[in-house]
């Protein structure tokens, strides 16, 4: 996801289908690798959002 912008992300949201804040991380820049601890989260469709320097972008993911 990161890879498609050139911005820095600034911080990775995790939502449910109902678009529910989940979990939520802020990142320092620099960091190449975001990722979200998915431990007790049922197996599903989610969205993450992420807030970049140039905006906030929303991708569906599934989580197996």
């Amino acid at each position: 996801l990161v890879n498609e912008f050139t911005s820095n992300p600034r911080q990775v949201s995790l939502l449910n289908i109902s678009g529910e804040l989940l979990k939520s991380c802020i990142f320092d820049h620099g960091s190449d690798l975001i990722s979200i601890n998915t431990v007790g989260i049922n197996p599903g469709v989610y969205f993450v959002r992420l807030l970049t320097d140039q905006g906030v972008y929303l991708r569906k993911v599934i989580i197996n």
